[in-house]
């Protein structure tokens, strides 16, 4: 086979390798990718129990982004580079801020439950815009409620190949509040969340997501 030729072949299968690797996203290969966290987003989700959260515009002015500043202050605590087995996570709330600023007050607390979709994730995600996150993979945490007549929060963890604005992985985590105060009383439930993916939840997600 003339050289030039075997140029090409050798051209081409560099090329289609190079073509599958960036197709591929999974938690076996987000440690050589480049993750930001983009937030915990509240427009999808509820406050449940009109009795105990009762000042709407106090929650979402104050509260809501206390709650996401926690991963800024505390990342010893709020670790979800270390759940995730990352090299390194970057920050990148802002999408996420404006979105939770925007949220309905009229909405926002209320007695009746109130549930979210793997469905109702991945649809919102397409409508999201990150096109001035510059990163391969998102890490964004979808409150799906706060429920203070169960003491629980779900969340859904969302992982999203944002070179194509697809979400490839979706889970429901739930957690327990617990300590004093409103902030730091939630603030543990999604501490518990983080716990829960690094000690169980992650290395069965690794296996349903594992690029062949």
């Amino acid at each position: 086979m003339p050289r030039y030729s075997l140029l090409i072949s050798a051209l081409f299968i560099s090329v289609n390798v190079v073509s599958q690797d960036q197709q591929q996203v999974g938690l076996s290969n987000l440690r050589e990718k480049k993750v930001c966290f983009l937030g915990l987003d509240f427009s999808m989700g509820r406050l449940l129990s009109v009795e105990a959260f009762r000042d709407t515009t106090k929650l979402i002015n104050e509260f809501v982004p206390e709650w996401n500043r926690f991963f800024y202050s505390d990342q010893d605590k709020f670790d979800v580079c270390g759940a995730f087995r990352l090299k390194s996570l970057d920050m990148c709330t802002e999408n996420c801020s404006s979105r939770n600023r925007a949220i309905s007050a009229e909405d926002f607390i209320q007695d009746d439950s109130h549930s979210l979709t793997e469905d109702d994730i991945r649809s919102a995600v397409v409508g999201f815009n990150y096109t001035n996150v510059l990163a391969d993979v998102g890490i964004l945490f979808v409150v799906e409620y706060f429920d203070k007549r169960e003491d629980e929060a779900a969340i859904w963890v969302t992982l999203i190949d944002l070179t194509k604005m697809e979400v490839f992985l979706a889970k429901r985590v739930t957690g327990k509040p617990g300590g004093m105060g409103m902030k730091s009383y939630w603030a543990n439930a999604v501490y518990e969340v983080i716990l829960r993916i690094q000690k169980k939840d992650y290395k069965r997600w690794l296996k349903e997501t594992k690029v062949k």
